[in-house]
């Protein structure tokens, strides 16, 4: 099982390879876990001119990957939101 800061990164990497948006880690996390900011920022575009922000709250997502839910699974929720 990944630890919290794996876990956010492989979702990161997961949503970009599955859409090919522009992801950037945002928030802070500590050695033992999340605190309570601490979000994934996804970048994509729109149109050829226009640029979209999403902020996915993390914690819950590793929530259910802590019960089993695949990080695949996680991004496929997260890109259809």
């Amino acid at each position: 099982m990944l630890n919290y800061k794996e876990f956010m990164e492989a979702l990161k990497q997961t949503i970009y390879s599955q859409t090919g948006w522009k992801s950037d880690c945002m928030g802070s996390l500590t050695d033992e876990g999340p605190t309570s900011d601490t979000a994934l920022e996804i970048h994509y575009m729109n149109t050829d001119r226009d640029a979209s922000v999403i902020s996915i709250r993390v914690p819950e997502l590793y929530a259910r990957y802590q019960i089993g839910e695949s990080i695949t699974s996680i991004a496929d929720s997260v890109i259809g939101t």
